[in-house]
């Protein structure tokens, strides 16, 4: 069996959640970059993965103030973190969203920084100009 092939949607839902993570935690290489995955039940749900590098104390702080901030709001969005384990560098976790929510959790975790703040990458974003596709 050949592999599917994987194409990365820039300018999405998924993309503009991502951008709204990054206010408190690093997800990939770049702003607005990170791993989402479709269920195959239900449908129409995605799994958001965060990977978070156990060797910088940066990342763990600002894995904290994301947490925070999340489970604030994950009632909201009947979801919850995940703890999906350690390999090697990165700690996994992982949350579960219908498609149809990603935005207005974008907007929510955007709107207002958590119990402990924004986390570290927040000051780099507000340093450029933002707009959503």
């Amino acid at each position: 069996m050949e592999p599917r092939r994987i194409t990365p949607l820039r300018g999405t839902p998924v993309n503009r959640l991502f951008l709204a993570i990054n206010h408190y935690v690093s997800t990939g290489d770049h702003f607005g970059e990170g791993m989402a995955l479709p269920l195959a039940a239900p449908a129409g749900v995605l799994r958001f993965v965060i990977p978070v590098n156990r060797a910088m104390e940066q990342d763990l702080e600002d894995f904290d103030r994301f947490r925070a901030r999340f489970e604030q709001l994950a009632p909201k969005y009947k979801t919850e973190l995940e703890d999906q384990g350690a390999e090697g560098l990165f700690h996994m976790w992982t949350f579960d969203l219908p498609e149809r929510l990603v935005d207005r959790l974008a907007r929510d975790l955007r709107a207002a920084p958590g119990p402990l703040g924004w986390g570290s990458p927040k000051s780099v974003i507000d340093e450029h100009e933002w707009h959503e596709d």
